[in-house]
Formats: C-alpha cells, sequence, structure tokens
C-alpha cells in the first residue's frame, strides 16, 4: 500500500473518530462577523517558495520566529520579485496614496515581503505625487504560521490529519494543533488594530504570511458559512490577493498530492 493511500485511510478514521465524538448541537465556527470595519484596502501575500518547502516537511515551530531558518529559495525569490509587479497592478485605479508592508515574523515571509516591497517602490519611481511605499516591514507575530503541534517537522501529506476535522468544527487541536478560531481570533484582532494604527482611507496594507493563516483570513472576512472549509481556497507560492470579502473558486484540496502539486513539490 502507497504512503499516500494509507495517509488517506489513516485522514479518514480520524475525521470519523472525531465525527461521531462532536456533538450534534456543538456550532460549525464560533468565530465573530467578518470584518467590515477595515477602512484600508488590504491584500494578502503568500511567501514565495521556501526551503522547507523543498524539503517536504511542515514549518511551523514557534522556534522559528524572528530567526534565519527556512528562507526562500531562488525559485521563491523570483516569485518575491514577481509580486513586487503584480501588487503595482493591483492597486491601481484603487485610489491607493500610500502602500505600507506588514509580515509574520518567520523568515520566508519576511524575506518576502522585503523583496516584493523593494520591487513595487523600483515600480512606483518614488514619491512624484501619486501612490508611494511608506515604512519598512513591519513584523506582527500575529500573522506567523499555523501551528501545527506534533506534526511540526512531519512529511507535508500529514496535513491530511487536520484539514478534514477542520471542516467539522473549528475548535480543532487534534495533535495539538492550532485551531482555526485560534488562528483567526490572533490574525483578525491584530489586522484591525493595524487599521486602526496605520492604515486608514487610500491606505493599503499588504500582509504576507502563511497559506492557512492568510486563507483563514481571507474566508473569514468573506463570512465564509464554515471557517473550517478555508483549505478548499489556498494560496499559491507568491500569490497575492485582495482581503475584500470575494473568494476565489473553490478547490478540492482533500488529497494530500495536490496540495503537493502545488507548491512544486510533486510534478
Amino acid at each position: 500500500m502507497s504512503e499516500i493511500m494509507t495517509l488517506k485511510i489513516s485522514s479518514f478514521i480520524v475525521v470519523l473518530i472525531v465525527f461521531l465524538s462532536v456533538p450534534p448541537t456543538l456550532p460549525l465556527s464560533t468565530l465573530p462577523s467578518p470584518l467590515n470595519t477595515l477602512k484600508s484596502h488590504i491584500i494578502l501575500l503568500r511567501h514565495g517558495q521556501s526551503t522547507s518547502n523543498i524539503a517536504g516537511i511542515i514549518s511551523s515551530s514557534r522556534d522559528l520566529e524572528n530567526t534565519d531558518r527556512h528562507p526562500l529559495t531562488e525559485v521563491g525569490r523570483a516569485q518575491a520579485r514577481d509580486a513586487g509587479l503584480a501588487l503595482k497592478e493591483m492597486v491601481e485605479g484603487k485610489g491607493v496614496r500610500e502602500i505600507k508592508f506588514v509580515s509574520s515574523t518567520f523568515k520566508r515571509a519576511v524575506e518576502t515581503a522585503e523583496i516584493a516591497r523593494g520591487v513595487l517602490v523600483e515600480g512606483l519611481g518614488g514619491d512624484k505625487g501619486g501612490t508611494v511605499v511608506k515604512g519598512g516591514v513591519k513584523r506582527c507575530t500575529e500573522f506567523r504560521e499555523r501551528y501545527f503541534g506534533r506534526l511540526d517537522g512531519l512529511p507535508l501529506p500529514t496535513y491530511a490529519y487536520v484539514w478534514p476535522v477542520d471542516k467539522i468544527t473549528t475548535s480543532n487541536k487534534g495533535f495539538d494543533v492550532e485551531s482555526v478560531d485560534e488562528v483567526w481570533a490572533r490574525a483578525s484582532e491584530r489586522l484591525v488594530e493595524l487599521d486602526k494604527e496605520i492604515g486608514g482611507e487610500g491606505v493599503c496594507l499588504v500582509v504576507a504570511g502563511h497559506a492557512d493563516t492568510l486563507q483563514i483570513m481571507q474566508a473569514g472576512r468573506a463570512g465564509l458559512e464554515h471557517l473550517g472549509d478555508f483549505s478548499s481556497y489556498r494560496f499559491k507560492n507568491g500569490e497575492c490577493r485582495f482581503m475584500d470579502g470575494v473568494l476565489p473558486p473553490k478547490e478540492d484540496m482533500s488529497a494530500p498530492e495536490k496540495w503537493m502539486k502545488g507548491n512544486g513539490i510533486v510534478e
């Protein structure tokens, strides 16, 4: 039996056990209403390909914060440069006066933000009465990767032990993972604070982070009926999206090998 098939069967068993143990009255999500108070434009930017992506392992330990571990690959740096070009096109015609960058404290996200910012500054051509980039990259621990507990450092297909259970309950903490509710709470609360502190009308905040964290943020802002379905709207490496209440087409991400293909791990 292949490793992928074994993981699929194991994941199904885990989901079945959780499903049978969840009380019928448990709400699908305990999340607050969508973030309708934000005045800033928000763009979510996933980090470029990292060395941990190539190694095919889950990289979520909080020990990685503010270190140089698991940086971008050359491909990842190219993706970050492309993101800088994409950002310039995205803000055109949006009435954006200032663009400010914030990032997860993980190296791969900070590096992506710094590269994209540099390309954007060059592309905008400095302060000539139009859109300008203000400040450097502000690091925020609240936008770090979702912590995967005892699965951290294991092969990427072990995500299959978590995402299907998230679809049952957003309070899922199996294997000591950080729940969807917890990720949403820390990220959304910090975003509201930043909107008040450095954002506002005519300001665009670019948030560089990680797939699960950014996807939970986007799905929550869109008011997705059950936030545990966030994994059906995956970010690619270096992808930018407006956090504007609109989700991309839903994609079936139930099979872990699809996620691996999307991250360049397998052909």
